[in-house]
């Protein structure tokens, strides 16, 4: 799904997603290391889990997965979606 435009005329660039499968894009916002003592670098390939999310890093995209639900949201430069 492609972000929606802004009044502005630039696409919205934050991706929301809940442990119960809601999905929505924003403006402003930034978890800026989410409370864990800095940012957070993701590197592909790896695993990582934070807040009760399991999130895997690729090439391809950027998967985040709640791990009590198993909703969450894939995120990549072409494509975002909530599952």
């Amino acid at each position: 799904m492609q972000a929606p435009l802004t009044e502005y005329g630039w696409h919205q660039h934050n991706v929301v997603a809940d442990a119960y499968g809601g999905f929505h894009f924003e403006e402003g916002g930034n978890i800026g290391g989410a409370g864990q003592g800095g940012d957070v670098t993701l590197i592909y390939g790896n695993a990582y889990r934070l807040q009760g999310w399991s999130i895997l890093a690729s090439e391809s995209g950027t998967r985040f997965t709640n791990d009590a639900t198993g909703h969450g949201m894939f995120v990549s430069i072409e494509n975002s979606y909530g599952f």
